[in-house]
């Protein structure tokens, strides 16, 4: 029983990724794991818990499972997440101006939906592993959750979105994120910000398949056109 409860009280902090992975906790943080276009170590430190995984996507959750005896208890959660994807047909990203704008396209789509509306978007372009890269924070007002009826949440990310280094039709994107009751927020302490940081220096871009190839539909399925851009996926 208390496994279930432990299980359920995972899950409810899982906001951003879903979860395709029963979680389990991160028992060893020094053997990298491969997915399509990128490597990863597990986050260190305490607490952290392996909470979605496929050939795409990987995510990690932070929580003491000991503070909690039911999902509703929960209202600060903090993930860390990364991820590949291939850009749709028409879409260019192989110069780093059409990167940033496609960065701060998927960015602010993805978040202005429904109940969600981004109220701070800041963009930085860099290079690292011999590709283009942005840099990203950004903070998400959503309102109307039905877990947190009358509350207003506040989700803050922290990450980057890279063109793979070697091939200019995929990206990888990493991020760290907090998400909290906009009227009661607590100090998290350094240690999630820390674990997290060092978590997203540590990927590491792969060569994606070749047999993956064109054929994959990219994650969400759903096309999308944006004009001086083309056509990507929501």
């Amino acid at each position: 029983m208390r496994v279930t409860i432990k299980c359920t009280i995972m899950l409810a902090a899982i906001t951003v990724t879903g979860c395709a992975t029963q979680p389990r906790p991160v028992t060893d943080s020094t053997t990298r794991l491969q997915f399509v276009g990128f490597s990863v170590l597990p986050p260190q430190g305490n607490n952290w818990y392996l909470t979605r995984e496929s050939r795409y996507t990987v995510g990690f959750g932070k929580v003491d499972l000991n503070k909690y005896q039911s999902a509703t208890e929960i209202t600060h959660s903090f993930l860390a997440v990364s991820y590949s994807d291939m850009v749709a047909v028409g879409v260019k990203i192989d110069t780093p101006e059409r990167l940033l704008k496609f960065s701060e396209i998927l960015l602010r789509e993805k978040n202005d939906t429904g109940r969600f509306r981004t109220l701070k978007l800041e963009l930085n372009p860099y290079r690292t592993q011999e590709t283009d890269c942005v840099q990203y924070d950004q903070v998400v007002e959503e309102r109307d959750n039905p877990r947190f009826a009358g509350s207003i949440l506040t989700i803050t990310a922290n990450g980057f979105l890279c063109r793979n280094t070697y091939s200019p039709d995929w990206f990888v994107s990493a991020y760290y994120t907090e998400r909290y009751i906009r009227e009661k927020k607590v100090d998290s302490g350094k240690s999630f910000e820390r674990e997290s940081q060092i978590f997203l220096k540590k990927i590491v871009f792969t060569p994606p398949p070749k047999e993956v190839g064109s054929n994959r539909i990219p994650s969400e399925g759903r096309i999308k056109c944006i004009p001086d851009v083309g056509c990507t996926y929501e």
